[in-house]
């Protein structure tokens, strides 16, 4: 496995953990799924993914990405808040 496929296989898992826990009871695991693969694309190799590394070092994630979760997601308020938090602090 070359660095940026390990890199997107370890921060998929991340991600799912993070939305697994801050997502609403009855929030289904395909939204969950799908909003993972809208924010850091299928593989390493997806045009997704190398416009998220790009956004990453330009610091333009914030915004973009936060409404995909948003979209897909019932979060709770905490998680709500807390991306608010990250969007103003930003």
């Amino acid at each position: 496995m070359d660095k940026w496929s390990n890199l997107h296989q370890m921060f998929k898992e991340e991600l799912r953990d993070l939305m697994v826990k801050h997502a609403k009871d009855d929030t289904l695991r395909a939204n969950i799924e799908r909003a993972i693969i809208q924010l850091i694309g299928s593989s390493n190799t997806s045009i997704t993914f190398h416009l998220f590394q790009q956004w990453a070092c330009e610091g333009k994630l914030l915004m973009h990405h936060s409404n995909i979760v948003r979209m897909n997601l019932r979060l709770t308020a905490t998680a709500n808040a807390i991306l608010d938090a990250i969007r103003v602090y930003y």
